[in-house]
C-alpha cells in the first residue's frame, strides 16, 4: 500500500500538469532575442544600403560617364546643350538618360525641372490652381478632389 499523502494517480496527474522546466523557457527567450536582433539588423541595414551605398555607387558611375563623355568630345570649347527648364502641353522633355517624351496636360498645367535649382517646385497641375511653390489661399482657391 502507498504511504499516506502519496497517491499513484495523483502523482501522474501532477506530472501531466507540471509547469515547464526553466531551462526550456530560457532557451525560448534566448532564441526570441536572437530573432529580434536579426530583424532589427535587417531593418537597419536594408534601408541604409538603398539610401547610402546604392546612391553613392550610382553617382560615381554617372560622374565617370560624364567625365568620359566630355573628354571624348570633338569640340571641347563648345557650350553644352541646355535642356528646357519648363514646358506645357506638347513640349518635349529630355530625361537624364537622353530619352525623350512629349508632355501632355490638357488642363493648362506645366512641368518644371531645373538641375541648377532642384528644390524649386515651379510646376503647376492645372491652370486654375497655384503652382507648387505658390501659396494656396483657402477660401479663394478652389479645392477639388
Amino acid at each position: 500500500m502507498d504511504s499516506v499523502g502519496s497517491n499513484r494517480y495523483l502523482d501522474e496527474k501532477r506530472a501531466t500538469y507540471a509547469a515547464p522546466r526553466a531551462k526550456s523557457r530560457r532557451t525560448i527567450i534566448i532564441l526570441g532575442a536572437i530573432v529580434g536582433i536579426a530583424i532589427i539588423a535587417v531593418a537597419v541595414v536594408v534601408p541604409l544600403y538603398f539610401t547610402v551605398i546604392k546612391n553613392s555607387s550610382s553617382n560615381n558611375n554617372s560622374k565617370s560617364d560624364t567625365v568620359a563623355g566630355s573628354s571624348a568630345s570633338p569640340h571641347p570649347s563648345s557650350t553644352p546643350k541646355v535642356n528646357a527648364v519648363t514646358g506645357g502641353d506638347g513640349s518635349t522633355v529630355t530625361r537624364e538618360d537622353g530619352s525623350t517624351f512629349t508632355y501632355t496636360n490638357k488642363f493648362g498645367g506645366y512641368w518644371y525641372d531645373d538641375p541648377n535649382d532642384p528644390f524649386n517646385n515651379g510646376a503647376r497641375a492645372q491652370s486654375w490652381s497655384p503652382a507648387l511653390n505658390e501659396t494656396f489661399n483657402w477660401g479663394s482657391d478652389h479645392v477639388r478632389g
